[in-house]
């Protein structure tokens, strides 16, 4: 019993460290091309300061992203990366991490107080399936960008939950292991709605599914042929049957209800997310 909990344990963790490795290895890419740079400009002496939100909001996301990229930074043995941690310990620096800015005047305040001549700064967007991540490196000697990298991090519900962000858009691998030879993937629906949904779907075959989306939970639909698929929602708020407003000049109930319609497209080996806000 004891060997058998150990082996769950142990595969639950190896599919969460796979899950987040692409996120991870992309992260060590970017950090790559930025330390190779920052080499060529004998700027080795640097530091992370902040990664924030487009709205330059310092978020759970970001202090990752930040930490992840000086872990890579400082594993260069060319370069000589200022500890994040000991930047709390530094009221000017931790103002400027709080406020998600940086002028040229406090970069060479900065830079004098952490004896770095480079301060890596950047910001990060939302998309899809993916975080559009871009990274800068100012001169500590005017504040002035002499370096810039950008990527696409790869997002999985895994690496979301990790960030607390978001990550309806983002895509898990199908659960089918032949899904490849059979052309088909998967995608769920989740309801944040206050209320039951019901969903129908007709597929890229015109086969026909009809599914009630408890409020807050999830449902999965699983071996949907790749291509098309055609969704109509309404909602099921009321045990006893719709909530009506009455028209007196018309003498008709017409029934209140969130009624959607619309399409999405299923890819191969692929378990889509969408979300009902």
């Amino acid at each position: 019993m004891k060997k058998l909990i150990f082996t769950l344990i142990f595969m639950s963790v190896t599919f969460t460290c796979l899950a987040q490795n692409s996120f991870d290895r992309t992260i060590k890419e970017i950090s790559k091309d930025l330390a190779d740079k920052l080499k060529l400009l004998e700027r080795k002496k640097a530091v992370v300061l902040f990664v924030t939100d487009i709205n330059k909001t310092v978020t759970t996301a970001g202090t990752y992203i930040a930490d992840n990229i000086s872990y890579n930074l400082v594993n260069d043995p060319s370069l000589k990366i200022f500890e994040r941690e000991n930047l709390q310990g530094i009221t000017e620096a931790k103002k400027l991490i709080d406020e998600g800015y940086i002028s040229a005047e406090k970069t060479k305040e900065l830079g004098k107080l952490l004896a770095v001549n480079a301060i890596i700064v950047g910001n990060y967007t939302i998309l899809n399936n993916t975080i559009k991540l871009s990274l800068k490196a100012l001169s500590t000697d005017n504040g002035v960008t002499i370096a810039a990298s950008m990527i696409n991090l790869p997002l999985n519900l895994d690496i979301c939950k990790v960030l607390n962000i978001n990550c309806s858009g983002a895509n898990e691998d199908s659960q089918d292991s032949k899904c490849k030879e059979k052309n088909t993937g998967d995608y769920c629906f989740i309801n944040n709605k206050s209320y039951d949904l019901n969903i129908r779907i007709k597929d890229s075959r015109y086969r026909d599914y009809e599914y009630t989306v408890i409020s807050g939970e999830k449902q999965c639909i699983f071996d949907l042929p790749s291509g098309t698929i055609t969704y109509d929602v309404i909602e099921n708020r009321y045990k006893g049957g719709y909530n009506y407003t009455f028209d007196s000049r018309t003498n008709k109930r017409t029934p209140e209800v969130f009624q959607v319609s619309g399409t999405l497209y299923v890819e191969t080996c692929k378990q889509k997310i969408f979300t009902f806000k």
